[in-house]
C-alpha cells in the first residue's frame, strides 16, 4: 500500500439549482415572495450535510460565482428560516410536482426538498425520469419545479446574460418563461460596456435584481477531494 502524502480540498465550479419555472405555473409562484419562502425554507447547509457529507458551500442567489472579480457579496441573502418563510406564504398552500433525473442522489435530494418545503403548505410529488428526458422537459418548459447539476461558472460574468435574458437562445440553463425587461437592459448594457468599472456596476446590479427576483434558486457547490501519493519522482492523483 503506497502512503498517502497529501490530501486537498477545494470547490470548482459545478453547481446544483432548483429551477422555479414561472410560466406555467398558477398566480401563488408568481409571486415573488413565494419563490423568496421557498428559498427562506429549504435547509440548504442539511443538504450538503447529507448528500455531500459536508463537502460543499452555499451558492448566491444572484447566481455570479464568489470566485468571479464581477461578484456581488451585497445581495439579498435567504438563511434557513421557516418562520420567514411561513411569514411570506401567508397560509397559502400549493401542489406542484418537482423534475428529477433517476439518479439515487437527485432523488434524495428532492425528497428532503420535499419534506422541508411541506413545512410551509408546499407539496410535492417527486417525478423521476431518466436524465435525458428530464433535460428535454426542461428545455421545452415541461415542468413545474426541476432539479438540473451543471457547471461551466468559469471564465467572464457574461455567461449570466444566457441564463436570465429573455431573448437568449433557448437550452437547459436558459430559465424558460422569465422575463424582466429592467434586468434585460441591465445585462445588455454590461455585454456592450467597455469600461471595467461600469460594467463591474452593471452587474452588480444585475446580481441585486436576480437575487430580489429569484426565478430559480441556487442550491450548493460540490467540494472535490483530491488525494495525491508519490510513486517515485512521479505522483498519482485519485478523486
Amino acid at each position: 500500500i503506497l502512503p498517502v502524502t497529501k490530501h486537498l480540498m477545494y470547490p470548482i465550479n459545478i453547481y446544483t439549482y432548483v429551477f422555479i419555472e414561472i410560466q406555467n405555473l398558477r398566480k401563488e409562484i408568481q409571486n415573488k415572495n413565494v419563490r423568496k419562502a421557498i428559498a427562506y425554507a429549504i435547509n440548504r447547509e442539511s443538504l450538503i450535510d447529507k448528500l455531500e457529507k459536508g463537502y460543499g458551500h452555499l451558492s448566491s442567489p444572484g447566481y455570479i460565482v464568489p470566485s468571479n472579480p464581477m461578484y456581488n457579496a451585497n445581495i439579498t441573502k435567504y438563511p434557513y428560516s421557516v418562520k420567514k418563510a411561513k411569514e411570506l406564504m401567508k397560509n397559502k398552500t400549493i401542489d406542484a410536482t418537482i423534475l428529477v433525473s433517476n439518479n439515487p442522489k437527485e432523488i434524495k435530494m428532492a425528497e428532503l426538498i420535499k419534506i422541508d418545503l411541506a413545512k410551509i403548505g408546499i407539496n410535492l410529488t417527486v417525478k423521476s425520469v431518466d436524465a435525458k428526458s428530464r433535460d428535454n422537459d426542461v428545455k421545452n418548459g415541461n415542468y413545474e419545479f426541476a432539479l438540473l447539476k451543471y457547471g461551466s461558472m468559469g471564465g467572464d460574468a457574461d455567461y449570466v446574460r444566457n441564463v436570465y435574458l429573455s431573448t437568449a437562445k433557448s437550452g437547459i440553463q436558459r430559465i424558460q418563461g422569465y422575463k424582466n425587461k429592467e434586468l434585460d437592459d441591465v445585462l445588455m448594457a454590461q455585454l456592450l460596456e467597455k469600461d471595467t468599472k461600469k460594467r463591474k456596476e452593471l452587474l452588480y446590479k444585475a446580481q441585486e435584481i436576480i437575487a430580489d427576483e429569484l426565478p430559480m434558486l441556487p442550491l450548493y457547490s460540490e467540494d472535490f477531494i483530491y488525494v495525491y501519493r508519490k510513486i517515485g519522482r512521479a505522483s498519482c492523483r485519485e478523486r
